[in-house]
């Protein structure tokens, strides 16, 4: 239906408004939980991981979590939306963006297959329907029982819309209202009522909506607004039992395949474009098109889901499984003499003996690579700092960043010398002032995926310079230092490294807590267990089990 006057003026204003109160706290006041019961005898935080916590602002859903949302409460799962604001307070882009979010899954009402009207809404206006609908559709949106003014403004919104409007017309400004809304739009948590301190217990209600938030990017389901208004979160049983349901869900087996990407940064990061949008040189790598790119990632996240939750769940398995979910193109790329033979035919096959796990996969060698070659320092710089969480800080402002392709000649003694790009990036980063104390960390990570090019094929020689790449390395300020000889050597210490699992592991707590984890908590959530056991599944079983994951620092 197209939007009049009065709906413009409305949404905009909702929106507008809606921001500024939750900048001040209005509506983030939780309704429904008062008579709680604390599952401690006081409602502190027992752990010091949790005392610690940092001050969790309202956190506003991003794109995927916004559009997941969306989908799953109106049963549509074609929805897509634009909100490309970063999190944070409400601007008037940001406000656009909603009306349009909320106009483009109002418009998509034929692809519905949830209930989200009560009643016929072509028919004549009945208002136990409107009634019946705030109470319903908007709790579930907001993920907890409304406040009464939020019941009063809802309603205040259709009467004035109904003033101008038909009735269905003005039930689809209700709907899109709601999709636009703080209490929709932001995750509030201001903890239980009675709580005075600034670290507080979380009520039921924002239990479950954390919870769904970090297992499945979504808001939470039927079942598990039913626990938390039955009470059945305040338990580490309960909240558990709901982890493990949940875990079993498609929902989660897509979330934690996304957060694996993530963490690999296939979606592009400060120096890289996401993986889907990598420009190769068509002359050394004729085979790129976007179908082979979306392959490569399509390979790896199903490698995920497969060690996650149908094999083992072990996290060494990641770095050192053989097996690969390949296409015709994959086939070929990986030199597999039987496999699929088309771009439509997939098969789980073994890899040869010179790959092992998700950092000799393709997608990770083409994104950490540029136009031409390979790109060592990137490879290294994102294991150094994502996998063995070390911080190395900016590099000096005056760094040369220019691509080093190999290749060139130089003089070595009276002799014409052409440098590889390992020797060349040496040559720049461990001779330069003030660059040597951060390429030592790096530079040999690097090396070692020399015997992979630009697009993740196996090279004895570079493509460039026409030299034989060289993989052996040594490592140090590791828990692993030592001599190594290639990608899979390097990629078996990774897999049982215990600095490796624990930074895997803050990387986790990071999610469940929507901010920075203390440091403290590298003893909490299960960490500890982590790093001796290796089991995944029991490492997000662990945090949600955790104090830390049942309380929010909320500040002054």
């Amino acid at each position: 239906m197209a939007t009049n006057t009065y709906q413009r003026r409305s949404l905009t204003s909702l929106a507008a408004v809606g921001g500024l109160l939750a900048g001040v706290g209005c509506i983030g006041n939780i309704g429904g939980d008062g008579d709680r019961s604390a599952p401690t005898p006081q409602n502190e935080p027992a752990s010091q991981c949790a005392l610690d916590l940092e001050v969790r602002p309202g956190l506003r859903l991003t794109e995927a979590q916004y559009v997941a949302s969306v989908r799953d409460l109106l049963g549509d799962p074609g929805y897509e939306a634009q909100l490309e604001a970063e999190p944070g307070l409400i601007t008037q882009r940001a406000v656009r963006q909603l009306q349009d979010a909320a106009a483009t899954a109002v418009s998509r009402r034929s692809s519905w297959t949830q209930e989200v009207f009560p009643c016929d809404t072509t028919g004549p206006e009945d208002l136990a329907c409107v009634e019946t609908f705030i109470e319903g559709f908007a709790s579930r949106a907001f993920r907890r029982p409304l406040t009464e003014p939020e019941r009063s403004r809802l309603r205040q919104t259709y009467d004035e819309a109904r003033l101008e409007l038909e009735f269905g017309d003005a039930m689809d400004v209700l709907l899109r209202v709601v999709l636009q809304s703080p209490a929709f739009v932001y995750l509030f948590e201001d903890g239980v009522p009675e709580a005075t301190g600034e670290v507080r217990l979380l009520t039921d209600h924002e239990v479950a909506a954390r919870l769904s938030y970090f297992l499945l990017g979504s808001t939470p389901d039927d079942r598990l607004i039913a626990a938390a208004d039955a009470g059945e979160l305040a338990t580490t049983e309960g909240l558990q039992a709901h982890a493990e349901r949940l875990l079993e869900t498609p929902s989660a087996r897509r979330s934690a395949t996304a957060f694996v990407s993530e963490m690999l940064q296939l979606d592009g990061g400060l120096l890289h474009h996401p993986l889907e949008e990598v420009t190769k040189e068509a002359a050394l790598y004729p085979e790129v098109d976007a179908t082979l790119l979306a392959a490569m990632r399509i390979e790896t996240e199903a490698l995920v889901e497969k060690i996650m939750f149908e094999g083992s769940g072990q996290f060494s398995e990641l770095w050192t499984s053989r097996e690969a979910y390949v296409n015709g193109a994959l086939a070929e790329l990986y030199g597999l003499e039987e496999g699929p033979a088309d771009a439509d035919t997939w098969e789980w096959v073994t890899l040869p003996d010179e790959r092992a796990g998700l950092l000799t996969r393709a997608a990770f060698l083409t994104t950490y690579a540029t136009a031409t070659v390979t790109a060592p320092i990137r490879r290294g710089h994102w294991i150094r700092e994502e996998l063995l969480c070390d911080e190395l800080g900016d590099p000096p402002p005056n760094v040369d960043d220019t691509p080093l392709e190999g290749g060139e000649v130089i003089d070595q003694n009276g002799e014409p010398d052409v440098l590889t790009v390992r020797e060349a990036t040496d040559l720049r980063t461990m001779e330069e002032t003030g660059c040597a104390s951060c390429h030592q960390l790096i530079n040999s990570l690097g090396f070692a995926f020399e015997g992979f090019d630009g697009i993740g094929r196996v090279q004895a020689v570079e493509l460039v310079s026409g030299e034989p790449v060289d993989t052996e390395v040594e490592i140090a300020f590791t828990d692993f230092d030592g001599t190594y000889d290639g990608a899979v050597d390097v990629s078996s210490a990774i897999a049982t490294s215990e600095k490796a699992r624990a930074c895997f592991a803050k990387h986790w707590f990071d999610r469940a807590l929507g901010g920075e984890a203390p440091e403290t908590c590298d003893d909490d959530g299960g960490t500890r267990a982590f790093v001796e056991s290796g089991n995944m599944k029991e490492l997000l079983i662990g945090m949600i089990a955790s104090d830390a994951f049942r309380y929010v620092n909320v500040g002054q």
